[in-house]
């Protein structure tokens, strides 16, 4: 069953960067200005931020489940987007996705730690992302090219009902086994506080928070060059 929780990643990995990696270039068709495409940006990653309290909350719904609503949900806003005529639209739709995204990884990386051979596990999990995110913006950069802009979000979209369906077979099967996880919020918090391991914490929180600055530059900065010097999406 762990098996089907690898095609569920690679999926929402190559919808989301089928999109996310072109927004740059792609806006550059509603406003000229960085700083109102980096609005975009800036949104999704504001929304990643409160990945604690969408932690609890998935804690609360239980984890398969969570996932099966954010697939549910993101064809919806996917296509909405082809709607859109204004940065700010987009910004608000990213803050979303970025919510829907902290229950997702939340709920996935949970998962795949239940299972044994944890290190194996997660790295196969990181693999299928790492496959969704070589193909995504290729396969995002065809569509808009070949077929316009928004070609790449009905495709999002179609993903995304693709990897409802297995989310609803691996919801349906730990149902059945009654092997469904939910948590209980803040144990593990309480856990930390007594072992010491709250440092750590803080550490490697203060270099996401850096290393996500200079990702977010890089992400922002490569795409509009490229379209300043002409290059196609």
């Amino acid at each position: 069953m762990k098996r089907l929780l690898y095609p569920i990643q690679f999926i929402y990995s190559s919808g989301f960067n089928m999109v996310s990696k072109l927004m740059p270039a792609f806006l550059t068709r509603f406003s000229s200005s960085a700083t109102e495409i980096g609005s975009v940006s800036f949104a999704y990653n504001l929304a990643k931020s409160l990945n604690l309290p969408c932690g609890m909350a998935v804690d609360r719904i239980g984890k398969e489940r969570a996932i099966f609503m954010v697939l549910f949900i993101i064809p919806f806003i996917a296509v909405s987007m082809s709607l859109f005529s204004q940065v700010y639209q987009f910004a608000v739709a990213f803050f979303v996705v970025g919510i829907l995204a902290n229950f997702y990884y939340t709920s996935i990386n949970s998962l795949i730690g239940l299972y044994k051979k944890k290190t194996e596990s997660f790295f196969q999990l990181e693999a299928a992302y790492q496959l969704g995110f070589v193909i995504g913006p290729l396969l995002g950069g065809f569509l808009m090219s070949a077929y316009g802009g928004y070609a790449a979000f009905y495709t999002w979209a179609i993903f995304s009902f693709a990897g409802l369906g297995i989310s609803a077979i691996f919801l349906r099967r730990r149902e059945r086994t009654g092997r469904a996880v939910v948590g209980r919020p803040m144990d593990v918090f309480r856990e930390l506080a007594g072992t010491g391991r709250a440092r750590s914490i803080v550490f490697l929180a203060t270099g996401s928070f850096l290393t996500g600055i200079f990702f977010s530059m890089k992400d922002l900065s490569i795409p509009l060059y490229a379209t300043d010097l002409g290059m196609s999406i």
